[in-house]
């Protein structure tokens, strides 16, 4: 080959690698793309409200953690990818802060968006629209290249307008559904589009140096999540007891006076000496007894023919045998004890709750002012244990039912158990006075099973007085010796007596 053959070779050579690369190379070699798709993503992740299957807390932390990512790439390319940056770092703090209150216990209103945080809420998304198109304008000055379309500021707007549409009257009715659902699909559009605006805009990045690759922050953001989830989701599920060995008495005379009357003697042994004050020369018991199924199964019955008629309820493996023994002392003052333990008609082991259940107990409404104790018993390690029933309280409960709205007062506790406890059970008393005129008494006993952690926190007290899947009640009646009397003679005349 002649010098001017090679010379010509080399000349084409220089010609075609100055051609322009296919599109599709492009694309792959823009330094743009992947910072600006994950800004645009996270942003659209941020601004999608979806309360359902968790959605209000998967897409925001991914949705924040995208936003930093690419923030964090850009932050050095001009000072309003840094300040974006920074709205990241403020924003990743808050959210898990947010975690950390979902998942543990908070009083009140504490949880509930209220008109001035869900200002804040907006004016930081609005702030991060904003920022991003302030960022995006110096770059294609930069690049020299005119912007055809400004999506962004209004994104900026309709966020303003769909918070306040959120805090208008229209927010829970059907007028909001199609103008909300309208704008996510506008900015999920205006978002997904974002990147290719950024085609002409050259491939001069400034890309900031990381200590820490995207890999590491990944792993380390989602597993802190991940702990704060579960961490304070099984610390607000189960209480610490306030337990002693159990060395009560049980010594006292009044015992036999109280077998005597008819107290169940099992339950009886579970009462310390100190529980029995002042029930000596009482007159008489009134005792109930029930076993609430949480996991029960159908079971055929046979008539005398062998033919199946009906179907009944039978005990799972997960029961709670509830007592209750009514004390009448003369002066129509009463002392009301219920006793429950948890067995297994299944394994043979019993289910008492580890993750703290919650239970309501109210007496007739008509009965003055309850003075009330409490406490659960269980053994370990070949020891006896006991320990005050957690958060037992008595206020004011409303109620909503088939017959409408009630509010009454009522007594509320948790219970839970340490792992390894065996025998687990417990007993409420509480003390009162009826009219002198009032023969029969009411009392009920809720009791909500929870079974495991939940995330977001919910207070087993929100649900004890409402009809779910995991409550179940306990209604007795009790009566005073005298109507009993009345009855055991035949009922010689109409009740009450003239």
């Amino acid at each position: 080959m002649s010098e001017k053959d090679r010379e010509l070779e080399a000349l084409l050579t220089r010609e075609l690698n100055s051609l322009p690369p296919d599109d599709e190379i492009v694309e792959q070699t823009n330094p743009w793309e992947e910072p600006v798709t994950r800004i645009a993503m996270g942003l659209a992740l941020t601004t999608i409200k979806l309360n359902m299957f968790w959605l209000e807390y998967i897409l925001p932390t991914v949705g924040l953690l995208l936003l930093f990512l690419g923030f964090r790439t850009l932050r050095k390319e001009n000072r309003w990818f840094f300040l974006g940056w920074l709205f990241t770092l403020y924003r990743l703090a808050g959210w898990l802060a947010e975690l950390v209150g979902a998942a543990l216990p908070r009083s009140g209103a504490a949880g509930e968006m209220t008109p001035l945080s869900a200002v804040l809420a907006t004016g930081l998304q609005v702030g991060f629209f904003l920022i991003l198109r302030k960022a995006l304008d110096q770059v294609f000055q930069k690049a020299g290249v005119e912007r055809e379309k400004d999506p962004l500021l209004l994104l900026a707007a309709l966020s303003a307008v769909m918070a306040a549409l959120a805090l208008s009257p229209l927010s829970h009715s059907w007028l909001a559904v199609i103008p909300t659902l309208g704008f996510y699909i506008y900015a999920l559009k205006a978002l997904y589009h974002l990147p290719e605006k950024l085609s002409d805009a050259g491939y001069a990045l400034t890309a900031a140096p990381v200590r820490l690759s995207d890999n590491a922050v990944r792993l380390a953001y989602l597993l802190l999540c991940l702990v704060i989830v579960t961490g304070g989701s099984l610390l607000a599920a189960h209480i610490p007891l306030e337990a002693a060995p159990d060395t009560g008495a049980r010594s006292a005379c009044v015992r036999q006076e109280l077998l005597t009357l008819g107290f169940p003697e099992e339950q009886l042994a579970d009462l310390p000496d100190e529980q029995l004050e002042g029930l000596s020369g009482a007159i008489y018991v009134d005792v109930s007894r029930e076993l609430l199924m949480f996991d029960p199964h159908s079971e055929p019955e046979k008539n005398s023919y062998g033919l199946v008629y009906q179907y009944v309820d039978a005990p799972g493996k997960i029961n709670l045998d509830v007592t209750s023994a009514t004390v009448e002392l003369p002066g129509h003052h009463f002392r009301t004890f219920v006793f429950f333990q948890w067995k297994s008609m299944a394994y043979g082991v019993d289910h008492g709750p580890f993750w703290a259940d919650g239970f309501l107990f109210r007496t007739e409404e008509s009965a003055e002012e309850l003075t009330y104790s409490g406490a659960l018993l269980y053994e370990r390690e070949g020891e006896s244990w006991i320990a005050p029933i957690p958060e037992l309280t008595m206020g004011e409960r409303t109620s909503t039912g088939f017959f409408g709205t009630s509010t009454y007062q009522a007594i509320t506790g948790r219970v839970n158990y340490p792992m390894g406890a065996e025998n687990r059970r417990g007993w409420l008393a509480a003390d009162f006075d009826l009219p002198a005129d009032q023969w029969l008494g009411a009392m009920i006993l809720n009791w909500s099973r929870e079974g495991a952690p939940r995330f977001p926190y919910t207070d087993p007290m929100e649900r004890v007085g409402s009809i779910h899947e995991n409550r179940r009640q306990f209604y007795t009646t009790f009566q005073t010796l005298s109507r009993y009397l009345w009855e055991q003679a035949g009922e010689p005349e109409e009740w009450p007596p003239q």
